[in-house]
Parts: C-alpha cells; sequence; structure tokens
C-alpha cells in the first residue's frame, strides 16, 4: 500500500472517531436533559423545604450536584439564588477569617498570598481588602528602607575608596565597553595606570593607543571630561604609549602622546561637540599642551 493511501486511511478512521465522539455527546446530553425533566420537579420541592426549615447547608448541598442547570433553567436558577449566595457568603466570611488570623499573627507575606489566591473576590471583602492594603503599604515601606540602607552602604563605600580608584572606575565607565553584548560590566581594557593621590590636586592617566591616531583623541576627550568630574583634581597629565615596530621587526611599546591640561582650560570645552581628531587636537594645541612623538 502507498504511503498516500495509508494516509488517507488514517485521515477517514480519525474523520469517523470524531464524528461518533460528536453522536455520543449528543446522545448522552439527551439522556441527562431526560432525567432532568423527571428529577426537577422532585429535588427543587426539597431544596424549597430545606429553605422554609431555615436549613441552608442542606438547601446547597442538594444543589450543587445541579449548578449548571442554573444557567439554563431560570426557574431552578430563581429557587436556588439565596442558597448559591448563602454558599459564597460562607467562603467570603472563611476567607476574610483567614485575612484576620494573619493580620494577628503580623504575617504580611501570608496577607499578601491571600490576597493573590483571592484577587478576584477582594471587592467582596472590605475587612479583607484594607488588611490585604495595609500589608501591601508595610511591605512597600520596608523595601524602600532596605533600598535606601543599600544605596547608602554603597555611597560610603564608594566615599571611602582611594580618589585614583574612582577616577578608574569612573573611565572604565565613560571609555570602556560592554564586555558581554548583555552584561553591565565594563572594562576599559586600554587603561594602564591611574595615579591621583587626594590632596594633589594632580592626576595622571597612562593608557595604550589599541586604534588609530584619530580615535585616541576621542579617548582623549573622554578620559579628560570624566577626570575633571572629580572637583579635586586641577591638573592632568594623559600619557599615551603605542607599539612600534624597527626594521628588524621587533616590536616595542613607546610613549607616542603625552598631553597637559588644566581644570580652568577643561572648563572652556562642550565635549559633546568636540570628538573628531581635529576637534579635540585643535582644542588641547590651543588651551593645555600636546607632544606627539617625533613632533611638536
Amino acid at each position: 500500500m502507498s504511503d498516500k493511501k495509508k494516509k488517507g486511511g488514517c485521515l477517514k478512521i480519525g474523520l469517523v472517531v470524531f464524528v461518533v465522539f460528536i453522536v455520543l455527546g449528543f446522545i448522552l446530553s439527551f439522556f441527562e436533559d431526560k432525567a432532568w425533566e423527571k428529577e426537577r420537579v422532585e429535588i427543587m420541592a426539597e431544596i424549597t423545604q430545606a429553605k422554609n426549615h431555615g436549613d441552608l447547608k442542606t438547601a446547597y448541598d442538594l444543589t450543587e450536584p445541579y449548578l449548571d442547570r442554573v444557567e439554563t433553567d431560570d426557574e431552578f436558577a430563581s429557587i436556588t439564588e439565596d442558597v448559591v449566595a448563602w454558599k459564597e457568603q460562607q467562603e467570603l466570611n472563611q476567607i476574610n477569617d483567614e485575612f484576620k488570623k494573619a493580620e494577628s499573627e503580623n504575617n504580611d507575606t501570608l496577607i499578601l498570598e491571600l490576597a493573590a489566591k483571592h484577587k478576584a473576590r477582594l471587592s467582596k471583602m472590605p475587612e479583607a481588602s484594607k488588611i490585604a492594603k495595609e500589608a501591601d503599604d508595610r511591605q512597600k515601606a520596608r523595601k524602600a528602607k532596605e533600598l535606601a540602607a543599600k544605596q547608602k552602604a554603597e555611597a560610603d563605600a564608594l566615599a571611602a575608596r582611594p580618589l585614583h580608584q574612582k577616577i578608574k572606575d569612573l573611565l572604565h565607565l565613560k571609555v570602556g565597553s560592554k564586555t558581554s553584548l548583555f552584561g553591565e560590566e565594563r572594562k576599559w581594557k586600554a587603561l594602564r595606570n591611574v595615579d591621583a593621590i587626594k590632596g594633589s590636586e594632580h592626576a595622571s592617566i597612562t593608557f595604550d593607543n589599541e586604534s588609530s591616531e584619530m580615535s585616541v583623541f576621542n579617548d582623549i576627550s573622554k578620559v579628560i571630561e570624566s577626570v575633571f568630574e572629580f572637583n579635586e583634581i586641577n591638573t592632568l597629565n594623559i600619557q599615551v604609549f603605542s607599539e612600534y615596530m624597527d626594521t628588524n621587526g621587533n616590536t616595542s611599546s613607546l610613549l607616542f602622546l603625552n598631553v597637559k591640561l588644566n581644570r580652568e582650560a577643561a572648563k572652556k570645552a562642550n565635549w559633546n561637540n568636540l570628538r573628531s581628531y581635529n576637534k579635540v587636537r585643535g582644542f588641547l594645541e590651543k588651551n593645555g599642551q600636546v607632544i606627539m612623538r617625533g613632533k611638536r
């Protein structure tokens, strides 16, 4: 038998099974409706009798197996409406008691778990809703307090760090790039050394030129902008090293560029508009000192 015929046979069998299930469903529904027609008068009479005796629990126990009939049988729905409402109120009272118990135990975690679990019914329970809101407010206040304490501890730790380390961290952030596609951490791998002692008012930055002569001036502009964010620094010296190859093919790292600038001169610059080679170099030659290997 070919694959095509096999596939066609399977589809026919599947269709037959589907039709059989549909037919059986209709038959079952038909017999259930017939049984309900026979039982409904007796069941409704028993429910009414229980209600007349004030026994709503028994009335609900009689109603529960036929709750699906509430949607399709208006008379049954009318007789059982107050019974179903009573049952719902019993459940709401129980849930409300759970909230009050959790509140008496000062268990905000449990209160918020109950609030999440019964979110759709909270509007029907004013007392439980109030308890849940107060627990949520307390939790938010605790989190805000914890966050403030954490931020203060971090700020204190940063403030206690040596000046050169603060400058180094900022350079990694401003000049460096992400270490991974989704990572937060940034490292400026070219950075060699940061020399800055609190009270000296001077900083010295040394880094390697890993790209072109033109792009290195963009890095220099970022270094200057970053370092002078620290009010302790008034003068800055930047040394850039680059790889050179001699006539024998041997390479060595030599001083390629030396830049000197003071705070007063740096304040004149709008560094966002001075990122290109010509603009940065022109500004530094006019306002500071630039010495390049083999030229001045």
